[in-house]
């Protein structure tokens, strides 16, 4: 058996009971929307896990999803913007469901703001 790691989210269950937002539903397209997820895991500029970033999920009836996460991270040792990815890093991204998904990118600019986003689908 092997261990996969990844990024995005440790969530207490607790978390997700009071962070559900009801949205209205227009035909078809219901959509779970999840605010100011907290506990999200990016990378720092240098690679580094880190735990301290705001999330924001949505994840339609069809099974398609997006999660995002933004915090200040330590920028990169060797200044300049860093991105992140599958093809560099060997890492999914997981969401509040538990889905993993290769199909992620995670920008940390020179001053160390941090974006990631995952995209899932059915």
């Amino acid at each position: 058996m092997t261990l996969k790691k990844s990024l995005w989210l440790i969530l207490p269950a607790v978390v997700l009971c009071v962070a559900l937002v009801p949205r209205p539903v227009h035909g078809n397209n219901a959509a779970i929307v999840i605010n100011d997820v907290t506990g999200c895991t990016v990378l720092d500029g240098n690679g580094n896990f880190v735990s301290n970033g705001t999330g924001h999920s949505v994840i339609t009836s069809n099974g398609h999803g997006l999660e995002t996460c933004s915090t200040t991270v330590t920028p990169a040792s060797g200044g300049g913007a860093v991105q992140w990815n599958y093809a560099n890093t060997g890492l999914e991204c997981q969401n509040v469901n538990g889905a993993l998904t290769t199909n992620f990118q995670e920008t940390v600019s020179a001053s160390g703001q941090a974006s990631l986003e995952c995209h899932f689908s059915n």
